[in-house]
Protein backbone atom coordinates (compact mmCIF):
# COMPACT_ATOMS: atom_id res chain seq x y z
CA UNK A 1 0.00 0.00 0.00
CA UNK A 2 1.34 3.40 -0.96
CA UNK A 3 1.50 5.53 2.14
CA UNK A 4 0.69 8.67 0.24
CA UNK A 5 -2.48 7.13 -1.16
CA UNK A 6 -4.04 6.62 2.29
CA UNK A 7 -7.52 8.18 2.59
CA UNK A 8 -7.69 11.63 4.13
CA UNK A 9 -9.82 10.41 7.03
CA UNK A 10 -7.18 7.81 7.95
CA UNK A 11 -4.40 10.40 7.87
CA UNK A 12 -6.33 12.50 10.40
CA UNK A 13 -6.72 9.71 12.95
CA UNK A 14 -4.60 10.13 16.06
CA UNK A 15 -2.87 7.59 18.25
CA UNK A 16 -5.05 8.86 21.07
CA UNK A 17 -8.14 7.46 19.31
CA UNK A 18 -6.49 4.04 19.10
CA UNK A 19 -5.48 4.06 22.75
CA UNK A 20 -8.97 5.09 23.85
CA UNK A 21 -10.57 2.24 21.93
CA UNK A 22 -8.04 -0.54 22.56
CA UNK A 23 -6.31 0.13 25.89
CA UNK A 24 -8.05 2.61 28.16
CA UNK A 25 -11.23 0.57 28.79
CA UNK A 26 -9.16 -2.20 30.44
CA UNK A 27 -6.51 -0.05 32.15
CA UNK A 28 -7.02 0.28 35.88
CA UNK A 29 -6.92 3.76 37.42
CA UNK A 30 -4.63 2.22 40.03
CA UNK A 31 -2.04 1.92 37.23
CA UNK A 32 -2.73 5.18 35.43
CA UNK A 33 -4.66 7.95 37.15
CA UNK A 34 -7.08 10.24 35.33
CA UNK A 35 -4.69 13.16 35.63
CA UNK A 36 -1.75 11.17 34.25
CA UNK A 37 -3.95 9.76 31.50
CA UNK A 38 -5.04 13.26 30.49
CA UNK A 39 -1.41 14.38 30.23
CA UNK A 40 -0.36 11.44 28.05
CA UNK A 41 -3.54 11.63 26.00
CA UNK A 42 -2.65 15.19 25.04
CA UNK A 43 0.66 13.88 23.65
CA UNK A 44 -0.84 10.92 21.77
CA UNK A 45 -3.52 13.20 20.29
CA UNK A 46 -0.73 14.96 18.37
CA UNK A 47 0.67 11.73 16.94
CA UNK A 48 -0.83 9.99 13.88
CA UNK A 49 -2.39 6.56 14.40
CA UNK A 50 -0.32 5.17 11.51
CA UNK A 51 2.89 5.95 13.38
CA UNK A 52 2.72 2.65 15.31
CA UNK A 53 0.77 -0.55 15.90
CA UNK A 54 2.85 -1.60 18.94
CA UNK A 55 2.58 0.53 22.06
CA UNK A 56 1.91 0.54 25.78
CA UNK A 57 2.58 2.07 29.15
CA UNK A 58 5.28 1.69 31.78
CA UNK A 59 3.25 1.97 34.98
CA UNK A 60 5.10 2.94 38.14
CA UNK A 61 4.18 0.71 41.04
CA UNK A 62 4.02 1.14 44.77
CA UNK A 63 3.38 4.87 45.05
CA UNK A 64 0.17 6.59 45.99
CA UNK A 65 0.08 8.44 42.65
CA UNK A 66 -0.61 6.22 39.63
CA UNK A 67 1.79 7.51 36.96
CA UNK A 68 3.09 6.00 33.75
CA UNK A 69 5.19 6.70 30.68
CA UNK A 70 3.89 6.24 27.15
CA UNK A 71 5.93 3.82 25.01
CA UNK A 72 5.63 3.08 21.29
CA UNK A 73 7.58 1.26 18.61
CA UNK A 74 8.20 3.06 15.32
CA UNK A 75 9.25 1.09 12.27
CA UNK A 76 11.05 2.46 9.24
CA UNK A 77 7.91 2.35 7.14
CA UNK A 78 5.52 4.01 7.50
CA UNK A 79 6.61 5.46 10.86
CA UNK A 80 10.09 6.67 9.95
CA UNK A 81 8.82 8.23 6.74
CA UNK A 82 5.97 9.98 8.56
CA UNK A 83 8.38 11.52 11.06
CA UNK A 84 10.94 12.51 8.42
CA UNK A 85 8.31 14.34 6.38
CA UNK A 86 6.51 15.75 9.42
CA UNK A 87 3.11 14.53 8.21
CA UNK A 88 0.49 14.27 10.91
CA UNK A 89 2.98 14.99 13.70
CA UNK A 90 0.96 17.70 15.42
CA UNK A 91 3.43 20.47 14.58
CA UNK A 92 6.04 19.34 17.10
CA UNK A 93 8.82 21.90 17.11
CA UNK A 94 12.22 22.49 18.64
CA UNK A 95 15.80 21.39 18.08
CA UNK A 96 15.30 17.90 19.50
CA UNK A 97 12.43 17.24 17.06
CA UNK A 98 14.52 18.60 14.18
CA UNK A 99 17.22 16.08 15.08
CA UNK A 100 14.70 13.27 15.34
CA UNK A 101 13.31 14.14 11.91
CA UNK A 102 16.86 14.26 10.52
CA UNK A 103 17.57 10.79 11.91
CA UNK A 104 14.33 9.40 10.47
CA UNK A 105 15.16 11.01 7.14
CA UNK A 106 18.39 8.98 7.00
CA UNK A 107 16.78 5.84 8.40
CA UNK A 108 13.83 5.83 5.99
CA UNK A 109 16.03 5.98 2.88
CA UNK A 110 16.93 2.51 1.64
CA UNK A 111 20.31 3.64 0.32
CA UNK A 112 21.43 4.93 3.74
CA UNK A 113 23.48 2.68 6.05
CA UNK A 114 21.06 3.15 8.96
CA UNK A 115 18.21 1.58 6.99
CA UNK A 116 19.97 -1.77 7.07
CA UNK A 117 21.15 -1.54 10.66
CA UNK A 118 18.21 -0.24 12.72
CA UNK A 119 15.18 -2.56 12.86
CA UNK A 120 12.93 -0.16 14.75
CA UNK A 121 13.08 2.72 17.20
CA UNK A 122 11.35 2.80 20.57
CA UNK A 123 9.94 6.11 21.81
CA UNK A 124 9.33 6.78 25.51
CA UNK A 125 7.38 9.87 26.57
CA UNK A 126 7.82 10.78 30.22
CA UNK A 127 4.59 10.77 32.19
CA UNK A 128 5.74 13.67 34.34
CA UNK A 129 4.05 16.95 33.49
CA UNK A 130 6.71 19.49 32.54
CA UNK A 131 6.77 23.04 31.31
CA UNK A 132 7.94 22.00 27.84
CA UNK A 133 5.49 22.93 25.11
CA UNK A 134 6.65 20.06 22.92
CA UNK A 135 7.61 16.98 24.94
CA UNK A 136 10.40 14.97 23.35
CA UNK A 137 10.63 11.19 23.67
CA UNK A 138 13.69 9.27 24.71
CA UNK A 139 14.65 7.33 21.58
CA UNK A 140 16.07 3.80 21.74
CA UNK A 141 17.39 2.03 18.65
CA UNK A 142 16.86 -1.68 18.08
CA UNK A 143 19.87 -2.80 16.00
CA UNK A 144 20.51 -6.01 14.13
CA UNK A 145 21.93 -8.50 16.61
CA UNK A 146 25.18 -8.97 14.70
CA UNK A 147 26.10 -5.28 14.94
CA UNK A 148 26.77 -5.06 18.68
CA UNK A 149 29.05 -7.96 19.44
CA UNK A 150 32.59 -7.98 20.91
CA UNK A 151 34.97 -6.17 18.57
CA UNK A 152 32.20 -4.71 16.38
CA UNK A 153 32.73 -1.45 14.50
CA UNK A 154 30.55 1.13 16.27
CA UNK A 155 30.93 3.82 13.63
CA UNK A 156 27.29 3.58 12.50
CA UNK A 157 26.13 3.99 16.10
CA UNK A 158 28.33 6.99 16.86
CA UNK A 159 26.98 8.70 13.73
CA UNK A 160 23.38 7.90 14.69
CA UNK A 161 23.94 9.28 18.19
CA UNK A 162 25.49 12.44 16.74
CA UNK A 163 22.43 13.03 14.55
CA UNK A 164 20.02 12.40 17.45
CA UNK A 165 21.82 14.41 20.15
CA UNK A 166 24.08 16.83 18.28
CA UNK A 167 27.04 15.56 20.31
CA UNK A 168 29.84 13.18 19.46
CA UNK A 169 30.48 10.34 21.88
CA UNK A 170 33.93 10.58 23.39
CA UNK A 171 36.59 7.91 22.94
CA UNK A 172 36.39 6.87 26.65
CA UNK A 173 32.61 6.35 26.38
CA UNK A 174 33.01 4.28 23.21
CA UNK A 175 35.72 2.25 24.90
CA UNK A 176 33.49 1.58 27.92
CA UNK A 177 30.65 0.47 25.63
CA UNK A 178 33.10 -1.87 23.92
CA UNK A 179 34.03 -3.29 27.31
CA UNK A 180 30.34 -3.91 28.05
CA UNK A 181 29.99 -5.81 24.78
CA UNK A 182 33.14 -7.85 25.34
CA UNK A 183 31.96 -8.99 28.78
CA UNK A 184 28.54 -10.28 27.67
CA UNK A 185 28.01 -13.88 28.85
CA UNK A 186 26.80 -16.56 26.41
CA UNK A 187 23.18 -15.99 25.47
CA UNK A 188 23.11 -12.29 26.38
CA UNK A 189 22.76 -9.62 23.70
CA UNK A 190 22.08 -5.92 23.13
CA UNK A 191 18.41 -5.32 22.54
CA UNK A 192 18.24 -1.53 22.51
CA UNK A 193 20.54 1.44 22.99
CA UNK A 194 20.08 5.16 23.26
CA UNK A 195 22.40 8.13 23.21
CA UNK A 196 22.19 10.57 26.10
CA UNK A 197 23.07 14.20 25.49
CA UNK A 198 22.36 17.23 27.62
CA UNK A 199 22.05 18.09 30.44
CA UNK A 200 24.57 15.47 31.57
CA UNK A 201 27.73 14.57 29.70
CA UNK A 202 27.18 12.28 26.74
CA UNK A 203 26.54 8.65 27.60
CA UNK A 204 24.86 5.54 26.23
CA UNK A 205 21.91 3.71 27.73
CA UNK A 206 22.21 -0.02 27.05
CA UNK A 207 19.42 -2.58 27.35
CA UNK A 208 20.83 -6.09 27.49
CA UNK A 209 18.70 -9.23 27.34
CA UNK A 210 19.27 -12.91 27.98
CA UNK A 211 20.81 -12.92 31.47
CA UNK A 212 20.29 -15.69 33.95
CA UNK A 213 20.10 -14.02 37.40
CA UNK A 214 23.33 -15.54 38.72
CA UNK A 215 25.29 -14.04 35.78
CA UNK A 216 24.51 -10.45 36.73
CA UNK A 217 27.00 -9.74 39.57
CA UNK A 218 30.03 -11.08 37.67
CA UNK A 219 29.04 -9.15 34.56
CA UNK A 220 28.65 -5.86 36.41
CA UNK A 221 31.98 -6.43 38.13
CA UNK A 222 33.63 -7.03 34.75
CA UNK A 223 32.32 -3.80 33.21
CA UNK A 224 33.28 -1.61 36.17
CA UNK A 225 29.82 -0.87 37.55
CA UNK A 226 29.98 1.70 40.36
CA UNK A 227 26.73 0.85 42.18
CA UNK A 228 25.91 -0.70 45.55
CA UNK A 229 26.80 -4.39 45.39
CA UNK A 230 25.07 -5.33 48.64
CA UNK A 231 21.78 -3.82 47.45
CA UNK A 232 22.15 -5.62 44.12
CA UNK A 233 22.73 -8.97 45.83
CA UNK A 234 19.70 -8.42 48.04
CA UNK A 235 17.46 -7.61 45.04
CA UNK A 236 18.74 -10.59 43.05
CA UNK A 237 18.30 -12.86 46.05
CA UNK A 238 14.65 -11.89 46.23
CA UNK A 239 13.76 -12.26 42.55
CA UNK A 240 15.98 -15.15 41.42
CA UNK A 241 13.77 -17.98 42.76
CA UNK A 242 10.77 -16.48 40.95
CA UNK A 243 12.23 -15.73 37.49
CA UNK A 244 13.70 -17.36 34.40
CA UNK A 245 15.63 -14.50 32.80
CA UNK A 246 16.62 -10.90 33.40
CA UNK A 247 17.44 -7.96 31.20
CA UNK A 248 19.79 -5.21 32.35
CA UNK A 249 19.58 -1.49 31.72
CA UNK A 250 22.86 0.38 32.19
CA UNK A 251 23.87 4.02 31.82
CA UNK A 252 27.38 3.93 30.34
CA UNK A 253 29.60 7.00 30.32
CA UNK A 254 33.30 7.00 31.01
CA UNK A 255 32.26 4.59 33.75
CA UNK A 256 29.14 2.48 34.28
CA UNK A 257 26.97 4.65 36.49
CA UNK A 258 25.45 3.44 39.79
CA UNK A 259 21.83 3.04 38.71
CA UNK A 260 20.87 -0.27 37.13
CA UNK A 261 17.56 -1.62 35.86
CA UNK A 262 16.55 -5.26 36.22
CA UNK A 263 13.79 -6.25 33.80
CA UNK A 264 12.13 -9.38 35.17
CA UNK A 265 10.55 -11.97 32.84
CA UNK A 266 8.43 -15.01 33.62
CA UNK A 267 8.47 -17.33 30.63
CA UNK A 268 5.23 -18.92 29.41
CA UNK A 269 4.57 -22.49 30.43
CA UNK A 270 2.06 -24.73 32.22
CA UNK A 271 2.56 -22.96 35.54
CA UNK A 272 3.07 -19.45 34.18
CA UNK A 273 -0.05 -17.98 35.75
CA UNK A 274 0.73 -19.15 39.25
CA UNK A 275 4.40 -18.12 38.97
CA UNK A 276 3.47 -14.65 37.71
CA UNK A 277 0.98 -14.28 40.53
CA UNK A 278 3.61 -15.30 43.06
CA UNK A 279 6.05 -12.77 41.63
CA UNK A 280 3.56 -9.91 41.85
CA UNK A 281 2.54 -11.07 45.31
CA UNK A 282 6.20 -10.93 46.34
CA UNK A 283 6.45 -7.37 44.99
CA UNK A 284 3.49 -6.47 47.16
CA UNK A 285 5.18 -8.05 50.17
CA UNK A 286 8.30 -5.97 49.53
CA UNK A 287 6.22 -2.79 49.45
CA UNK A 288 6.83 -2.25 45.71
CA UNK A 289 3.27 -2.92 44.50
CA UNK A 290 -0.21 -2.56 46.00
CA UNK A 291 -2.89 -5.26 45.99
CA UNK A 292 -5.02 -3.07 43.69
CA UNK A 293 -2.13 -2.64 41.25
CA UNK A 294 -1.48 -6.38 41.27
CA UNK A 295 -5.13 -7.01 40.40
CA UNK A 296 -4.97 -4.43 37.62
CA UNK A 297 -1.87 -6.04 36.11
CA UNK A 298 -3.40 -9.51 36.14
CA UNK A 299 -6.60 -8.20 34.52
CA UNK A 300 -4.84 -6.38 31.68
CA UNK A 301 -3.90 -9.24 29.28
CA UNK A 302 -6.45 -10.03 26.60
CA UNK A 303 -7.42 -9.67 22.95
CA UNK A 304 -9.78 -7.42 21.03
CA UNK A 305 -10.65 -7.77 17.34
CA UNK A 306 -12.24 -5.43 14.83
CA UNK A 307 -15.68 -6.98 15.18
CA UNK A 308 -15.78 -6.01 18.84
CA UNK A 309 -15.22 -2.28 18.15
CA UNK A 310 -15.96 -1.67 14.45
CA UNK A 311 -16.72 2.04 14.71
CA UNK A 312 -13.65 2.91 16.81
CA UNK A 313 -11.17 0.65 14.97
CA UNK A 314 -8.12 2.41 13.43
CA UNK A 315 -8.82 3.04 9.76
CA UNK A 316 -5.42 1.85 8.53
CA UNK A 317 -5.86 -1.51 10.30
CA UNK A 318 -9.36 -2.43 9.12
CA UNK A 319 -9.91 -5.74 7.39
CA UNK A 320 -11.04 -4.15 4.13
CA UNK A 321 -7.71 -2.37 3.52
CA UNK A 322 -6.25 -3.27 0.08
CA UNK A 323 -3.04 -4.85 1.41
CA UNK A 324 -4.76 -7.29 3.80
CA UNK A 325 -4.64 -11.02 2.92
CA UNK A 326 -8.07 -12.50 2.16
CA UNK A 327 -9.82 -13.69 5.30
CA UNK A 328 -7.42 -11.95 7.70
CA UNK A 329 -8.87 -10.48 10.90
CA UNK A 330 -7.49 -7.37 12.55
CA UNK A 331 -6.76 -7.84 16.27
CA UNK A 332 -4.78 -6.33 19.14
CA UNK A 333 -3.23 -8.49 21.86
CA UNK A 334 -2.56 -7.02 25.31
CA UNK A 335 -0.06 -8.47 27.76
CA UNK A 336 2.09 -7.80 30.78
CA UNK A 337 5.50 -7.84 29.14
CA UNK A 338 7.79 -7.58 32.18
CA UNK A 339 8.31 -5.88 35.51
CA UNK A 340 11.29 -3.53 35.92
CA UNK A 341 13.15 -3.05 39.18
CA UNK A 342 15.23 0.14 39.20
CA UNK A 343 18.10 -0.01 41.69
CA UNK A 344 19.04 3.56 42.59
CA UNK A 345 21.40 4.75 45.31
CA UNK A 346 19.51 4.08 48.54
CA UNK A 347 16.23 2.88 47.04
CA UNK A 348 14.49 0.26 44.88
CA UNK A 349 11.58 1.14 42.56
CA UNK A 350 9.28 -0.99 40.42
CA UNK A 351 7.31 -0.47 37.22
CA UNK A 352 5.28 -2.74 34.94
CA UNK A 353 5.55 -2.74 31.15
CA UNK A 354 2.12 -3.20 29.57
CA UNK A 355 2.30 -3.90 25.85
CA UNK A 356 -0.30 -3.93 23.08
CA UNK A 357 0.52 -5.23 19.61
CA UNK A 358 -1.50 -5.52 16.42
CA UNK A 359 -1.74 -8.83 14.56
CA UNK A 360 -3.38 -9.94 11.33
CA UNK A 361 -4.92 -13.30 12.16
CA UNK A 362 -6.68 -16.05 10.30
CA UNK A 363 -10.03 -17.04 11.75
CA UNK A 364 -8.40 -20.10 13.30
CA UNK A 365 -5.71 -17.98 14.89
CA UNK A 366 -8.28 -15.54 16.25
CA UNK A 367 -10.23 -18.43 17.77
CA UNK A 368 -7.01 -19.56 19.48
CA UNK A 369 -6.46 -16.07 20.89
CA UNK A 370 -10.03 -15.82 22.12
CA UNK A 371 -9.74 -19.25 23.74
CA UNK A 372 -6.53 -18.07 25.44
CA UNK A 373 -8.34 -15.01 26.74
CA UNK A 374 -11.26 -17.01 28.11
CA UNK A 375 -9.13 -19.60 29.86
CA UNK A 376 -5.86 -17.92 30.79
CA UNK A 377 -5.54 -14.22 30.00
CA UNK A 378 -7.03 -12.93 33.21
CA UNK A 379 -4.49 -14.98 35.10
CA UNK A 380 -1.55 -13.59 33.20
CA UNK A 381 0.23 -15.82 30.60
CA UNK A 382 1.33 -14.66 27.21
CA UNK A 383 -0.83 -15.42 24.16
CA UNK A 384 0.14 -18.28 21.85
CA UNK A 385 2.70 -17.48 19.19
CA UNK A 386 1.05 -17.08 15.79
CA UNK A 387 2.59 -17.56 12.39
CA UNK A 388 2.73 -14.45 10.26
CA UNK A 389 -0.05 -14.20 7.73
Amino acid sequence: MNLKSAPDEESQESLSETLRAIVHPVLSERLLSRAALTHLDAISARLPARLTSHFGYACRLGGAEARADLHLAVRRWPGGELVAEGRGMGLFEGLAWERLRAFCGLWSQSEEALADRVLHVWWEFDGEVSGAADPVPAVYLRPREDLLVPGADLGWWTEASRVLTGRVLSAPVIARVGRCLAALPPGAWVYQLAARGEPRPSSVRLRLRGFVPHQVPAYLEAVGWTGERAALQEALGRVSPLLDTLALELDVGEEVRPGVGLDCYVRPGPDHSSRLWRFLEALEGWGLCSAEQRAGLMAFPGVIHQGAAPEAWPGHLRGDAPFVPPGAVSAFVRRLHHVSLALRPGRLEASAALRVRHQWCSRTQLDALLFWERTEARRGPRPPRLART
